[in-house]
């Protein structure tokens, strides 16, 4: 199953490269919010901030195009896709950013490069984070998709209480007049089911292979506490 999951990710990547719209839109879907993140966060002082929309589309074009970069994915890489769509959007801001400065004569020392600024390590945090937030959101759906039954769907609702509102066990507990001990029982089966469903996406959404599996997951959720 992890296989054919990881299959589905390399599948899609081959189709969006060949032209196939319904492979494109999802690609899309999948991982433009890490992308729009990263330019809005680099050029939140600049004027290239009302470029954004362009940018993203230059991403694009450049991953959809013949020849392009999703020629060039390496499905062994321990990281699966991330890495190269980090460095093709951070390669798009550079060439962005020395062209506007071409064009507006404003080519001298001491103008500003951010990838050789302390915000450098803050943009790539403001890619990663946006990129893992994206995956859990989508770990999410599956998990909300995959519940048949109200046991089920209790168990993703506790999630909920306790990550999105910011509940105590206790305290969902006392709102559900329930005995806390059910709670933590329910929670606690509800996390697993959550690890599941995020090693299922990471999978179709990255295509690490199996054996980078937790260890790209734990990558994940570290990125959303930095």
């Amino acid at each position: 199953m992890l296989e054919r999951q990881a299959e589905t990710c390399w599948t899609l990547i081959r189709g969006a490269a060949s032209g196939r719209d319904v492979d494109r839109q999802e690609f899309a879907r999948r991982y433009m919010p890490a992308v729009h993140a990263y330019f809005s966060a680099r050029w939140a002082n600049s004027a290239l901030l009302s470029e954004v929309d362009d940018a993203i589309q230059e991403v694009f074009v450049a991953c959809f195009r013949e020849h392009g970069v999703l020629t060039k994915v390496d499905s062994r890489h321990p990281s699966g896709f991330r890495a190269l769509l980090f460095s093709v959007t951070r390669n798009i801001a550079l060439h962005l950013e020395r062209t506007r400065q071409r064009r507006v004569a404003r080519i001298r020392d001491g103008v500003v490069d951010p990838d050789r600024t302390p915000a450098a390590m803050t943009l790539s945090r403001h890619f990663d984070r946006s990129y893992a937030q994206s995956i859990m959101s989508m770990a999410r759906e599956r998990m909300q998709l995959a519940a048949q039954d109200d046991a089920s769907r209790r168990r993703v609702e506790i999630l909920r209480l306790r990550f999105e509102d910011g509940l105590a066990i206790r305290q969902i507990a006392e709102l559900w007049m329930t005995a806390a001990d059910a709670i933590h029982r329910d929670y606690a089966r509800a996390r697993q089911e959550f690890r599941a469903a995020l090693s299922e996406t990471v999978l179709e959404s990255e295509g690490c292979s199996p054996e980078h599996l937790q260890e790209e997951c734990q990558r994940l959720l570290r990125m959303l506490r930095n």
